[in-house]
């Protein structure tokens, strides 16, 4: 925790926007910045979860460091899921190994 005396602008993290994977920036002027929260809405079953584990993969292959939290998944199927998006290979929620 950092007193606000502390805080330069010139350091700050946030300034600058995260790599623009899926062109919200471009298309809404929307950014995700490092060192923030960001959430994700819609109605449900509209691929939200899907998005945003895309998104924690995506940017940690990249280098980032990433918090990926989910309150509607369970460890295996996310592991499934985030080892579909990193080989390329199609995710069945039926398939078993």
């Amino acid at each position: 925790m950092q007193r606000l005396q502390r805080i330069s602008v010139r350091d700050l993290a946030a300034r600058e926007p995260l790599p623009d994977l899926l062109g919200l920036g471009k298309s809404f002027g929307a950014f995700f910045r490092r060192g923030q929260s960001t959430m994700i809405a819609a109605y449900p079953n509209n691929g939200k979860s899907a998005v945003a584990l895309w998104l924690s993969v995506m940017y940690a292959r990249l280098g980032y460091k990433v918090l990926y939290f989910s309150a509607d998944t369970d460890e295996w199927t996310t592991w499934k899921r985030s080892a579909a998006i990193v080989t390329g290979n199609r995710n069945r929620a039926s398939s078993r190994w």
